[in-house]
């Protein structure tokens, strides 16, 4: 029960990080965004590590938390970005997807997949489509909705940080997210480094602006915790698509907070890939 209860405190952690960065993407630049963020979130990571004086060991799970990283970073990426451009609680459902990787991945290694979340994975890919299928006005073709195929990218590579944070949790997961986040950090750094002067983010001189993306990281942290510790005792199946279930949050918040709209297509669509989603956590 501690696994799934913690799967789930991880899905609502993401849940509000996904909204508050693909909200204030749309005013501040990603790579501030990125940098404040996932420094807060190393420092929060930092916290257990030091409580525990736990020593590191040095094995090839370490590479699986440094890849697992970059998945992350370059996940957060693509869904803020997405978010920003379209509808976050469009974009929110077809990045919920991204949890039909690991359950592949985990049956694959021996987990069993019923019926009923077999036509789970169905639904929640159908349901992405037409969720990222944009309105069309009369006499011209419907294509992609703005941020539908970063979304779906997004759901590849956080698809990927799900299987390898797992793979990197086996024997320590509070080193693993700390490598982590240390390697999503170094890489956002290395991105600053290498832009041009001119473009280059700076510190956001609004305090509001700036705790806003603190707590970002905070609930980002939070979350890579809870799935780490949740991914030791339990199938790395059920605890990919419990933590999935952060598009809830985000797609509620949305709808809510910000009052956005849908259209019909992407109703079905987003009611489709929630039902999906349910689907695979079904007992």
């Amino acid at each position: 029960m501690l696994g799934l209860t913690l799967a789930l405190l991880a899905s609502c952690a993401w849940g509000v990080s996904d909204y508050l960065g693909g909200l204030k993407t749309r005013t501040v630049s990603l790579p501030r965004v990125l940098a404040i963020s996932q420094l807060t979130g190393l420092g929060v990571l930092a916290v257990p590590v030091v409580i525990r004086q736990q020593a590191i060991v040095l094995d090839g799970r370490l590479g699986f938390a440094a890849a697992a990283g970059l998945a992350s970073v370059c996940g957060l990426a693509l869904i803020y970005t997405a978010m920003a451009r379209g509808s976050i609680a469009v974009v929110a459902p077809v990045a919920a997807s991204s949890a039909i990787l690991p359950v592949l991945v985990g049956v694959s290694r021996g987990d069993s997949l019923s019926l009923v979340a077999a036509s789970g994975i169905a639904l929640a890919l159908l349901g992405s489509v037409g969720a990222a299928w944009a309105p069309a006005p009369i006499g011209s073709r419907r294509e992609m909705a703005a941020g539908g195929l970063l979304a779906f990218a997004a759901a590849a590579a956080v698809g990927l940080f799900f299987t390898l944070l797992e793979l990197a949790s086996r024997d320590d997961p509070y080193w693993a997210v700390i490598t982590t986040r240390a390697t999503a950090c170094a890489a956002v750094i290395f991105y600053l480094a290498i832009r041009p002067n001119r473009q280059r983010a700076t510190v956001p001189t609004s305090k509001g602006t700036f705790l806003a993306l603190m707590t970002i990281g905070v609930f980002d942290a939070l979350a890579e915790v809870f799935f780490a510790v949740a991914s030791t005792s339990r199938e790395l199946s059920l605890v990919s698509a419990l933590s999935s279930l952060d598009t809830v949050v985000t797609v509620a918040l949305a709808l809510v907070v910000l009052g956005e709209r849908m259209s019909a297509l992407q109703a079905c669509g987003v009611a489709s890939a929630l039902i999906g989603v349910f689907l695979l956590v079904y007992p």
